[in-house]
């Protein structure tokens, strides 16, 4: 067979289901050729792997402040791994598969943070395997793992309370102020059972409603994620949406304590971070929507941990 009518593809699988790693873990799996290889035998110049984890910003073009801070922003190299798991050599159908094995340790200067899937900012870490054929041509393949650190955030901390509950409440004295001055009457007491919360575990609490001369529209619960961008050009800092969960839909019975839960996401979340010019960190909103066009925010700023 003619060398430039072969048709070769990669495949990366890793030896872990889910793909998941820690620091100083060892990452193992395997890269298979396929294609043209399962009926015939052909000469490959060598197959090489480049892994690594990367910390950058990102959409910049939507957002005219995060491009004037990050015009000159270089993504931070946080691991990076490079080998090569074949010489040259001859493939075919009983010879194709080659193993790859590295240890996952941060680059001299930097730390692993948690794989973070964020608007602005993102953590993601790669493998791409390389494969030069005899004829020149070069086949390229690239997938995804994910890397979590144990004891992640517990730098971002500003209390060693844990739990560290927060009450929720909403007074009907304190809110008849300025434009709410024509809200019906409302009150609610509860607490969040902790603003310093595990990643693994939900975020939990209980209120209950004593007062509302009103109809209740809605109650919600928003987690937001807080994306900073900062260095000498300037500061770019943006709340975004992760989710929002409703709670209640409509009149609630007064009296009866109603349970919050809430799961962190994953990816979409991880443990609070500040590492040189990124910072990434996460609040709750409790919102009570009523019919009345009125609207009550409680705001949470929450910490993220990993055990």
């Amino acid at each position: 067979m003619n060398q430039q009518e072969l048709d070769v593809g990669l495949t990366i699988t890793f030896d872990r289901a889910n793909s998941t790693y820690k620091q100083n873990d060892w990452v193992t799996g395997k890269v298979k050729l396929e294609g043209d290889v399962e009926n015939s035998k052909f000469e490959i110049y060598g197959l090489k792997i480049k892994a690594e984890g990367t910390l950058q910003a990102q959409n910049k073009a939507s957002n005219r402040d995060l491009e004037a801070v990050s015009a000159h922003l270089i993504p931070l190299k946080l691991f990076t791994h490079e080998s090569s798991i074949a010489e040259m050599q001859y493939v075919d159908k009983d010879n194709c598969e080659f193993t790859f094995k590295f240890k996952l340790m941060a680059n001299e200067g930097e730390k692993l943070i948690e794989t973070y899937v964020g608007v602005y900012v993102t953590v993601g870490y790669e493998i791409q395997a390389e494969l030069k054929l005899a004829n020149y041509q070069i086949v390229k393949e690239t997938q995804n793992f994910f890397v979590q650190v144990n004891g992640a955030g517990r730098d971002m901390l500003n209390t060693d309370k844990y739990p560290n509950p927060q009450s929720i409440s909403i007074n009907p004295d304190k809110l008849k102020q300025g434009s709410m001055e024509k809200m019906p009457r409302i009150k609610i007491q509860g607490v969040i059972n902790s603003d310093v919360c595990m990643i693994n575990n939900d975020f939990t609490g209980q209120f209950e409603l004593e007062e509302c001369e009103g109809k209740i529209r809605s109650i919600d619960l928003q987690l937001i994620r807080v994306e900073q961008v900062s260095n000498a050009k300037g500061k770019f800092q943006e709340a975004t949406e992760i989710q929002l969960i409703q709670v209640c839909d409509g009149n609630i019975t007064k009296g009866i304590e109603i349970p919050l839960t809430m799961m962190f996401p994953k990816y979409f979340c991880c443990p609070n971070f500040q590492w040189k010019d990124f910072t990434v960190e996460f609040e709750v909103n409790f919102i009570v929507i009523l019919y009345d066009a009125f609207k009550i925010t409680l705001n949470y700023p929450i910490k993220l941990l990993r055990n």
